[in-house]
């Protein structure tokens, strides 16, 4: 989370600071146990901009310097089903979710080409 420095069109280069979020992601099993390999996550705001991230070892990830936005959040994993959530990132706060996946054939080629 933090400010960035925007020009705002029409001022003559007059600068704006805008606020930003964090968003830190847990994903893991239904047991807690973070998902077997990587799993990538998609965050896509309304107007249609994404961001995309694989997670670590042990399921976290944080998307920092994200506009203050309602997201849809995806997660792809091999050997799982793909789960979808919302999410609403509020200006220069950190906002936490955890995914739960569930076990089963998962989309295995999607997950192999978005983790490459």
């Amino acid at each position: 989370m933090g400010w960035v420095a925007a020009g705002l069109p029409g001022t003559g280069g007059l600068n704006a600071v805008v606020a930003t979020s964090q968003l830190e992601i847990q994903v893991q099993e239904q047991t807690g146990a973070p998902v077997q390999g990587v799993a990538v996550v998609t965050l896509t705001n309304l107007a249609g901009q994404f961001y995309r991230q694989g997670t670590t070892k042990a399921g976290y990830i944080t998307f920092n310097n994200v506009a203050p936005t309602e997201y849809t959040v995806q997660v792809v994993a091999p050997a799982y089903e793909r789960a979808v959530k919302q999410v609403e990132a509020s200006g220069n706060q950190s906002t936490r979710l955890i995914v739960v996946l569930q076990r089963g054939s998962g989309d295995v080629a999607l997950a192999g080409q978005l983790a490459a």
